[in-house]
């Protein structure tokens, strides 16, 4: 959260400095998919081979899908039909299972939750089509270049009462990576009234971190140095919207 509350300034910041005599700052809110197939099969076979050593059921979380993403946007007014974008956002997905969800409760206790977190900061730009200040609706297609900062951290249980020692199994992970990022979008823009406008888009995000680094804390309380061996792609498909706020500047 402090990186957001950062980089926004950051964004105010950097528009504000510039020599335009406006520029418009939109908070927005959304949602955007993933491809995490290779996280979910980890998660799936690790999953299957814990039942097959033990030979009792155990409930599969839900896959990684996507799910909400919000941020805020800083554009520039460049030059006739061309706008620069100054982006940042945050992204988070959890999922998690327990045999507490089974209808016979068993006696012996699994316990599975894993969280993946993208921040990311774009620049960009947004060209419009024959784009008019005083029309009511201007359309536009955007693209750009970012870098994103990953991270993904688990907690996997397992218990059977009165063999605990033999049978128990506890680990904890926490993983990060970082890598360059793009996106290709098309949007519109719809003014409600001289200072405000409704806005929304619809694109494609490019953001695979590959494997990450970090370390696992095992069931002895020993922390191990880890690589994972699927890779966080964070790309997909994105839809936004937020309202735009127009800032005049007397410079």
């Amino acid at each position: 959260m402090r990186r957001i509350g950062i980089a926004c300034w950051f964004t105010l910041l950097l528009f504000t400095s510039l020599s335009a005599q406006t520029f418009y700052l939109k908070p927005f809110f959304g949602y955007k998919t993933v491809k995490m197939s290779e996280v979910n099969h980890e998660i799936k076979n690790a999953i299957r081979a814990l039942q097959q050593e033990t030979g009792n059921l155990l409930p599969f979380p839900k896959d990684f899908n996507g799910d909400f993403v919000w941020g805020i946007q800083g554009v520039y007014h460049w030059n006739d039909n061309y706008f620069l974008q100054v982006s940042t956002f945050y992204y988070q997905e959890t999922i998690s299972t327990s045999t507490n969800e089974l209808t016979i409760i068993p006696d012996y206790y699994f316990g599975f939750k894993r969280k993946i977190e993208l921040f990311e900061v774009n620049l960009g730009i947004q060209y419009f089509f024959n784009y008019n200040q005083w029309r009511r609706t201007n359309f536009y297609l955007s693209t750009g270049f970012g870098y994103a900062f990953g991270w993904t951290n688990s907690d996997f249980q397992y218990s059977e009462p009165g063999n605990v020692q033999e049978k128990g199994l506890h680990n904890q992970g926490d993983f990060s990576s970082d890598a360059l990022t793009a996106h290709l979008g098309a949007g519109l823009t719809v003014r409600l009234s001289s200072i405000i406008l409704l806005t929304g888009e619809v694109g494609l995000h490019i953001a695979n971190l590959g494997q990450m680094d970090g370390q696992i804390k095992s069931s002895d309380g020993r922390n191990v140095p880890y690589t994972t061996n699927s890779r966080y792609d964070f790309s997909g498909f994105f839809a936004v919207a937020g309202l735009e706020i127009v800032i005049p500047l007397h410079l």
